[in-house]
């Protein structure tokens, strides 16, 4: 994340309806972008979760209960 990321106006990337939901990480419900990042870091085991924000929203990549790494729209 640069020094201004911040300042920066994030884009909603999910329905708020979708917060705590799983989804598989072809689902084509997630935008490109962020699909291609999760394939990237995905491993066997990972789970894929949207968690609603008031800044647009998060996709999650979890192992078991550790956040493996965020994701969401600039």
């Amino acid at each position: 994340m640069g020094f201004l990321d911040f300042l920066e106006k994030p884009i909603r990337c999910g329905q708020a309806e979708w917060d705590g939901q799983e989804f598989d990480i072809d689902d084509e419900r997630i935008p490109a972008p962020i699909r291609a990042a999760v394939a990237r870091d995905y491993r066997l085991g990972y789970a894929l979760y949207f968690a609603n924000t008031k800044k647009g929203g998060e996709w999650w990549l979890l192992d078991g209960e550790n956040l493996i790494e965020a994701y969401w729209l600039k």
